[in-house]
């Protein structure tokens, strides 16, 4: 599913957050935790490393969600990325 299809506009945050990286994504607990802690602004995250494992399980909502995140916390000091993603969709 697209990031802006009907369905996402009428989600809440909580709810947008959930089916992107909620349990059932296979994303790893800590990496999930790491973003919320991102969305939320808080301290506990200053540097982020996403892992390909991880990554090759975002969907577009999670990409953009993770944007968006980025976008708006001014406590990360540092991002790192995978070279190479995993294909786990």
């Amino acid at each position: 599913m697209l990031y802006g299809s009907p369905k996402t506009k009428t989600m809440n945050e909580e709810e947008q957050f959930n089916q992107a990286f909620g349990d059932h994504t296979g994303i790893h607990e800590d990496c999930r935790d790491d973003i919320d802690n991102i969305k939320d602004n808080n301290d506990d995250v200053s540097k982020f490393e996403l892992i390909s494992s991880d990554a090759g399980r975002f969907t577009d909502l999670a990409w953009e969600l993770l944007g968006r995140y980025i976008a708006n916390n001014n406590r990360l000091t540092e991002i790192g990325m995978p070279r190479r993603m995993s294909p786990h969709r």
